[in-house]
């Protein structure tokens, strides 16, 4: 097989830097396309980070071209944590306290989202020995995916989170690149 004019994937040349070197750039052919796969990623942000950690505040998101991987955390310049996470850490409100300014991003990376969530089935007895976690998804609106998946019950969602003095100031939120090509392929096409 001659693979000499045979491109599967392209480096990223945009105008901004992509922070890491071990982080896909994904792109799609249609600005519909690409508009449905962020309205999912927005809006599953937004139900784990409302109602699964139950935060009751704005987190604001950083590009995904600022996100780092663990293999990144020594070679990137302090700058990088400044700049990205912390350059408005410091604003108080009026009586003087800090205003919480937590961010979030995304990854495609499961190594560097440790945390896993999931509910206790129903049936939940207190004896922590007979306990089962329940990782099938069945919150309303889920779509069931009809084909096979190497891992039949989808997790809610992998995290992972930095924090300062204890308190998280950014979370990194697991996606996979199937669950957002089933969100393409399941969205209205117009």
């Amino acid at each position: 097989m001659n693979a000499d004019n045979i491109n599967i994937f392209d480096v990223y040349k945009g105008n901004e830097a992509i922070v890491s070197s071990y982080i896909p750039f994904v792109s799609f052919s249609t600005q519909m396309h690409k508009d449905i796969a962020e309205a999912y990623v927005f809006n599953e942000a937004d139900d784990f980070l409302k109602n699964i950690l139950k935060l009751n505040f704005s987190i604001q998101p950083i590009p995904y071209i600022k996100t780092i991987g663990f293999h990144d955390f020594r070679k990137v310049n302090i700058d990088y944590f400044y700049n990205t996470l912390f350059s408005d850490i410091c604003e108080r409100d009026s009586s003087r306290k800090l205003i919480s300014k937590v961010k979030w991003g995304i990854t495609f990376d499961e190594e560097i989202t440790p945390i896993q969530v999931a509910h206790l089935k129903p049936n939940f007895s207190v004896n922590l020995q007979e306990s089962r976690l329940d990782f099938l998804d069945r919150r309303k609106g889920r779509h069931q995916i009809t084909y096979h998946q190497e891992n039949p019950f989808p997790l809610y969602r992998k995290y992972n989170y930095i924090s300062l003095n204890g308190e998280p100031v950014f979370y990194c939120l697991h996606f996979t690149l199937q669950e957002i090509l089933d969100a393409i392929k399941l969205a209205p096409q117009s």
